[in-house]
């Protein structure tokens, strides 16, 4: 009596133990999974800067040499400026190694009514890439608010000085950096948190969404 009591209990503890196991497994792959995340973002992140520092090293150069607003894809290509895991779509965008698609133009002109309409370098980040369809039609289906938020967090509020202006393309809200800056409520240097967030999930995916920044 007492051995078959023993064995109904061992199989019950062993059941519990499985129980647990399971749990801390998909506890463990959440974890994984978590992280792995994180480390695609950061990656993501210090790629962009070394794009966008690169970009800055040859800003004047750029001002010189070009003429209305080209696409400059195969000249920073040409100068080493594109991480060596990113590929070249065509004569406009780039791609990085996680579907996001980049563009990078030279504006010359002489108006100044705007940080959005002066002449300086333009970069696009279309996050999560674009989808087109058969009419030609795009949208940003997988756009991807939270690399959008460390780029505000990590890359453009510490450019708050040398940024014109930022705008959520396909979503609200523009920011501007020192020089543009009218009020505290529209400048990058003075952005919250909660106020990145905001402008990060204001994207309409049905629409082509892009964080624009001009320097």
């Amino acid at each position: 009596m007492y051995k078959n009591f023993e064995t109904g209990r061992s199989m019950i503890e062993m059941l519990g133990v499985l129980a647990i196991v399971g749990v801390l497994s998909v506890g463990g792959i959440a974890g994984y999974s978590k992280a792995m995340e994180q480390f695609k973002v950061n990656k993501i992140i210090q790629d962009y800067n070394s794009l966008i520092f690169g970009l800055l090293e040859y800003r004047q150069n750029f001002q010189k040499n070009v003429v209305g607003e080209p696409n400059l894809t195969d000249i920073i290509i040409a100068l080493n400026l594109v991480p060596n895991n990113w590929t070249k779509l065509n004569d406009k965008y780039l791609q990085d190694n996680y579907g996001n698609w980049v563009n990078v133009r030279y504006r010359q002109t002489n108006n100044s009514y705007s940080s959005f309409d002066k002449e300086g370098l333009i970069i696009d980040f279309n996050l999560g890439g674009l989808t087109i369809d058969e009419a030609g039609n795009r949208s940003s289906d997988n756009f991807n608010d939270k690399v959008c938020f460390e780029m505000f967090r990590n890359i453009l509020q510490p450019l708050h000085s040398t940024i014109s202006g930022v705008a959520m393309v396909g979503g609200t809200g523009t920011y501007y950096g020192d020089t543009w800056c009218k009020n505290k409520a529209s400048c990058l240097n003075n952005m919250t948190l909660s106020q990145m967030k905001t402008v990060c999930n204001s994207c309409n995916k049905k629409e082509r969404c892009n964080v624009t920044i001009i320097f």
